[in-house]
């Protein structure tokens, strides 16, 4: 009997240590590991650089936005086919024209979403090479004139993005980013695309922007490729958690340096943060414009005063710098100063 008693308790001991164990390893994967430098490969050289370990920049936005009863009454015309405006802090729609529901196109304000999920999953220090993913850049595009072997952090390439509207640096951040999601050293950068073609909409899905579908990291036109307005909102919502997105969307011009040895200057394609244009907004905090022919001119932009921050959505409007006068007047009837 004791014999069996005692068998009993060694039993219960290694039961007992064994579920400690396993309760540090579940603790330990639910914090996380501690920020240590990891050795990545660069996506198109193969090259192994040192950087650390990535966190998301963001978190995932699943409310929903509920369209006042009362809204507000612009002092001009909205020329827009889609417009709206939001208050982030309610969740409110203030304004709408269009229906937040409609499909549209989102041109290049789709590269908020290819900065958006670039920064899950890599460090803005990461360096990645341009290659044979140019030749993906449709004829006609906007540029930001990265060419083959170019070297830049993926800091850079963002500002590339938001700032000039480069389809190129799209591209560059798609197939460097997407060789790290998929973590296979003989992947080709067109299927790297591919792979962060992926994420973008598993990046929709986890956001609930049930109104969308990516097909590129650009916004180059495709009947595939659309969104709404209510899930820019949500776009914009995301942006504006991110220092890096709203470091350069909210500049005007800057001279930037390339790890390869290049320099460029850019200048943001938003006229509502530029103090020399005539639809200035000194509320205007960023984000991105967007034009291609089914799109029409449009802009994706915040504007704060006070702490309370607005989203303006002006969606295929017939003029390039109507989209801004429209932007102006939604934020004007909220803080005034037009």
């Amino acid at each position: 009997m004791k014999k069996y008693n005692l068998i009993s308790f060694a039993v219960a001991v290694i039961l007992a240590l064994s579920s400690c164990t396993s309760q540090v390893v579940g603790e330990s994967e639910t914090l996380g590991a501690p920020d240590t430098p990891a050795v990545t490969t660069d996506a198109v050289t193969g090259d192994v650089t040192e950087e650390e370990t990535k966190s998301p920049e963001t978190e995932a936005v699943t409310e929903d936005y509920i369209v006042s009863d009362s809204p507000i009454e612009p002092g001009r015309t909205i020329e827009a086919e889609y417009a709206a405006l939001l208050d982030v802090d309610s969740s409110l729609v203030l304004y709408e024209k269009g229906g937040i529901d409609t499909k549209i196109y989102p041109a290049s304000t789709t590269k908020l979403i290819t900065a958006l999920v670039a920064l899950k999953h890599c460090s803005p220090d990461t360096v990645f090479t341009a290659g044979n993913e140019l030749e993906l850049v449709k004829p006609g595009s906007s540029l930001a004139y990265i060419l083959r072997g170019h070297k830049l952090k993926l800091d850079t390439l963002i500002a590339g993005m938001l700032m000039k509207s480069g389809n190129d640096a799209a591209y560059v951040v798609a197939a460097g980013v997407g060789a790290e999601i998929s973590d296979d050293k003989s992947i080709t950068p067109h299927e790297a695309v591919e792979v962060f073609i992926d994420e973008m909409n598993k990046f929709a899905r986890e956001n609930n922007m049930k109104g969308s579908h990516f097909t590129c990291p650009d916004g180059f036109h495709d009947d595939e490729h659309y969104t709404t307005m209510r899930d820019m909102f949500t776009v914009a919502r995301l942006s504006v958690q991110s220092d890096v997105i709203m470091k350069y969307t909210k500049t005007v011009e800057e001279k930037f340096y390339y790890v390869s040895g290049e320099n460029i200057t850019w200048t943001n394609t938003n006229a509502l943060i530029n103090p020399n244009s005539s639809t200035y907004y000194k509320y205007a905090t960023g984000l991105k414009t967007g034009t291609t022919d089914e799109a029409g001119n449009c802009v994706l932009a915040t504007a704060e005063k006070d702490g309370k921050i607005l989203v303006a959505c002006i969606f295929r409007h017939p003029d390039s710098s109507g989209k801004f006068a429209d932007a102006k007047t939604l934020f004007a009837e909220v803080f005034g100063t037009r």
